[in-house]
């Protein structure tokens, strides 16, 4: 398979609204990337909802994180990788202690890492199809790879990085057995998955554009989501 990192390619199948505005962050945020947060699998959160002042509450959480992306990528200088590291790293820790808060002395399951890293991750991926994003490219070079079933649980991190980082640490591998679910993952959990992937990608002849340049974790869940998620059904 050949591949592609070209703008126009990447977001063939999206692209709707404008990078600029921050109504399109709002609907990413609070339709796209929550719904791929699955938001049925946090219990209690449906009856809680219902109340209007608890949803009033959830409601600013994901348009606090709206208005944080939105500055990221339209407001903030450019970041190297470990300042990147550093905001992902605040931002979700934030989005988990709030929603923790919010639901605190409720019958609703608290969320861990993992939850967050969904909600931002998958919302940077719809951010990067709006329209006139090509001009933002730079502020997505480090983003990190969504971690879900198909780029982690089933997919591309069990079958691709896994047997390649237990190659290289044979004496102590991980067991794919061991594995916490992608909802569950505490953030230094997290940070390993990603730091593993970085490593395998950056060894890897596989995952390079048609210049032979290697591909960064953003680019590469384009095609490892599509692939894996057909594979899987």
């Amino acid at each position: 398979m050949s591949y592609s990192v070209k703008y126009e390619d990447l977001v063939a199948q999206f692209g709707y609204g404008y990078v600029d505005d921050l109504a399109q962050y709002q609907h990413i945020v609070k339709v796209w990337a929550y719904t791929d947060m699955q938001p049925r699998t946090i219990a209690g959160l449906g009856e809680f909802r219902k109340d209007s002042d608890n949803y009033k509450k959830l409601d600013d959480l994901y348009n606090n994180l709206a208005a944080e992306l939105h500055k990221f990528i339209v407001v903030d200088p450019k970041k190297n990788e470990t300042d990147f590291d550093e905001w992902h790293k605040g931002c979700g820790n934030c989005f988990v202690s709030d929603f923790n808060n919010i639901i605190a002395g409720h019958d609703v399951d608290k969320i861990s890492f993992g939850k967050a890293q969904k909600i931002i991750n998958v919302s940077f991926k719809y951010i990067y199809c709006l329209k006139g994003a090509e001009k933002y490219q730079e502020k997505f070079e480090h983003c990190h790879m969504v971690l879900d079933r198909y780029t982690y649980g089933e997919g591309f991190y069990k079958k691709e990085v896994l047997p390649w980082y237990n190659t290289r640490n044979a004496q102590c591998p991980i067991d794919v057995r061991n594995l916490t679910s992608w909802s569950n993952l505490s953030y230094d959990e997290y940070m390993d998955i990603q730091k593993h992937v970085r490593e395998f990608l950056d060894g890897s002849s596989k995952y390079c554009d048609g210049n032979g340049k290697k591909m960064t974790p953003f680019q590469v869940e384009f095609y490892v989501f599509d692939e894996y998620m057909k594979t899987l059904k």
